[in-house]
């Protein structure tokens, strides 16, 4: 409230004036926490993405595996 904004004129208050940016805190404060996820989202999926399977395996019609055990 400023009160005796312009002496020659004959309004009491000037134009009201809201110092709030396009952007606040909270609103950074949220971007850069979702954006810190989906980064960790990203490096998650391509480590699983790089996950090699066995592709040889015991041949079925060679020697088989035999384990002995003694006591």
């Amino acid at each position: 409230v400023q009160p005796f904004f312009e002496a020659n004129e004959d309004r009491i208050f000037g134009d009201a004036y809201d110092c709030v940016y396009f952007f606040t805190v909270p609103i950074w404060s949220g971007l850069f926490v979702c954006i810190i996820f989906s980064l960790i989202m990203i490096f998650g999926l391509c480590m699983i993405m790089d996950i090699k399977t066995m592709d040889r395996f015991d041949d079925p019609k060679g020697k088989t595996i035999t384990i002995n055990v003694a006591e």
